[in-house]
């Protein structure tokens, strides 16, 4: 099937080629890879959007979904870790004491694991009944995403920068690139394949996808710096605490752990700047994710002045 037209996203499902239905589904399914499976419904997008108004929403609102599905479970799991920590006082201070904590102390801790899967399980269900119904031709949508898309796709493309957007599917695959920003490492997967694959296509998009790519890079950068830092200091605070803490003539009054101390004090302060570069990484690209929905402009820090240089 060819579409004359891609302002129509509910087509007559009766005519929908296998083509459509697997590569629609295959855009579902990448929920299966939590973090990967991004690339799938971003490739399928660009291959298929300009030929089948199908394949391009189900690709578009997988994609959404299986962003905003992670955004999801690591905010409930913040929260749950929040409301945990305080509760669980009497099993950290056995655990420190040295005790064997009984069963029960670890009772909500299984709890917070169960939760924790079945949320993970509901997700991938529901990445997966979309998979189903695609096979099927069924006109799938998620609740909140397929509508928000399809008032998305609405909207007029907009001009930015002097590139228009040759339609609203552009800006929302713009927007969406830029959102992936919250997969750290990950992420960038998306931003690349659709640089890469919209080169001779559109030019808007493609330097949408170029600046988020540049963006992620830099923000998996700080990111393994940030692991690299928290591996030396999983391996050298307790060693610091050990030899502060229980050794003869090794206590707070003696010389060497003044400057081993010092050393933990700069491991410590080394983490909380990298957490909170890394903050500023997610925030910027969230903020760019809510400008181009909006179609306003949006460029990130020296990214654009070194595009145009």
């Amino acid at each position: 099937m060819s579409d004359q037209a891609q302002k129509e996203y509910a087509p007559n499902l009766s005519g929908i080629p296998r083509n459509d239905r697997i590569l629609s589904a295959s855009s579902h399914a990448g929920i299966l890879l939590w973090g990967y499976g991004g690339f799938f419904p971003a490739m399928f997008w660009s291959i298929r959007r300009n030929q089948s108004s199908y394949t391009a929403f189900q690709s578009l609102q997988a994609l959404a979904y299986q962003v905003i599905s992670v955004i999801v479970y690591a905010v409930i799991t913040l929260v749950l870790l929040i409301v945990m920590v305080p509760l669980s006082t009497p099993l950290i201070r056995a655990l420190m004491d040295g005790a064997t904590p009984d069963i029960g102390s670890y009772f909500l801790w299984f709890i917070f694991i169960g939760l924790m899967l079945l949320l993970a399980f509901t997700f991938t269900l529901l990445g997966l009944t979309g998979t189903i119904a695609c096979l099927l031709g069924r006109n799938f949508r998620y609740p909140w995403i397929g509508g928000w898309i399809e008032r998305q796709l609405k909207q007029p493309a907009f001009s930015v920068d002097g590139l228009p957007y040759r339609d609203a599917q552009e800006r929302i695959m713009a927007a969406l690139c830029h959102m992936n920003v919250v997969l750290v490492i990950t992420g960038i997967l998306v931003p690349f394949i659709i640089w890469v694959m919209e080169r001779g296509k559109s030019i808007r998009l493609q330097n949408e996808a170029l600046s988020s790519l540049i963006w992620q890079a830099a923000q998996g950068i700080i990111a393994a710096l940030i692991s690299i830092v928290g591996s030396l200091a999983t391996v050298f605070l307790p060693w610091l605490l050990y030899i502060t803490l229980e050794q003869p003539g090794q206590g707070i009054s003696g010389g060497m752990p003044l400057y081993l101390m010092g050393g933990g004090l700069v491991f410590l302060f080394g983490l909380l700047v990298g957490l909170l570069v890394l903050a500023f990484f997610q925030v910027y690209g969230l903020v760019a994710t809510t400008r181009l929905l909006h179609g306003k402009e949006f460029f990130y820090p020296l990214i654009q002045k070194w595009k145009k240089s």
